[in-house]
């Protein structure tokens, strides 16, 4: 019965285990592919700020989303200088790369807008839809273990009242003992 139970709950949670890996791929995917459209959607902003009313257009748009707690690095550059730079106080400087997205769109007369925006929102949600998937997993694992016991423990019933009326006969040599039936119709 324990290793029927052992084997149940290795195989219940080996597939738990594989399912949250899958959909772990997936919720990455899905979140790093979200932010990145962020960052490709504010440069598309901060390209038409641009456009529309130069230096001060991209530096006004780039402060709103600076007073909405957004830590964007804005870049405008051309002819080998800068021509704009915005730097968020606790921002992307210094950042390291993987936790920065960048988005680059070139403009006319050989001007590049750059944007680097900082990571750390969608690492943390990340962060956190691990640690429920794994609160997750220990929950099933641990309900898996108690259904395991019980499906055992009730599939195994019948072997068990076998098993005691074989020793009985053994024990006292009565072989008209019988095994009592359940009205179940198996075996």
């Amino acid at each position: 019965g324990f290793r029927l139970t052992a084997w149940y709950v290795a195989v219940f949670a080996v597939s738990f285990a594989a399912t949250a890996g899958v959909v772990d791929y997936f919720m990455q995917r899905a979140v790093t592919s979200k932010a990145q459209m962020t960052v490709d959607a504010r440069l598309a902003e901060y390209r038409i700020e641009y456009e529309a009313r130069g230096i001060p257009g991209l530096s006004r748009a780039v402060s709103r989303h600076s007073e909405a707690g957004d830590r964007d690095a804005v870049s405008l550059r051309g002819g080998g200088e800068t021509l704009y730079r915005s730097t968020p106080g606790d921002g992307v400087t210094g950042a390291s790369p993987a936790r920065v997205r960048v988005a680059v769109t070139s403009l006319a007369n050989n001007l590049e807008l750059r944007v680097e925006h900082e990571n750390d929102d969608e690492r943390e949600l990340l962060r956190r839809l691990r640690a429920a998937t794994l609160s997750a997993l220990g929950t099933a694992l641990l309900l898996g273990v108690i259904g395991g016991a019980i499906l055992t423990r009730r599939a195994l019933r019948p072997v068990r009242k076998l098993a005691g009326v074989a020793e009985g006969i053994l024990g006292s040599g009565t072989f008209d003992a019988r095994v009592p039936t359940q009205g179940t119709g198996d075996e």
